[in-house]
């Protein structure tokens, strides 16, 4: 996708211009290609579900209950926290001026038990 193999990269704007909120930085949000969805989708071997697409009938869809290596399919949200897990780990998020504008690379993850990690670190940040 957009970059080096194995590289994505995200946009750090103002809200206004994003795509996702930047979890914990008020005004910030986060603008990334599409495509990279799919991209994720394809080398995790998952499914992404665009949030208009959800059946509300499957009630154990996004259940926390259900362990990672048995989720077959990832969403927005899912997407969003595994960015919230990258960032937080890479960006001093206390200095939002250095914040603003800023494009940053995101590596794929190697494998679903290290999205799925992501995601876990980036929820309790939410």
């Amino acid at each position: 996708m957009n970059g080096t193999p194995g590289v994505f990269y995200v946009d750090l704007c103002p809200a206004g211009d994003a795509q996702v909120p930047f979890y914990g930085q008020e005004g910030l949000g986060v603008a990334f290609d599409p495509g990279v969805l799919t991209e994720l989708a394809r080398r995790l071997q998952l499914i992404f579900l665009p949030e208009e697409s959800l059946n509300t009938e499957m009630c154990f869809l996004h259940s926390p209950e259900v362990r990672p290596e048995f989720k077959q399919s990832f969403n927005l949200r899912d997407f969003t926290d595994f960015l919230q897990g990258v960032l937080s780990r890479r960006l001093e998020v206390n200095d939002s001026a250095n914040l603003r504008s800023k494009r940053i690379p995101i590596p794929y993850p190697e494998d679903p038990d290290v999205f799925w990690q992501l995601v876990a670190e980036g929820a309790v940040n939410r």
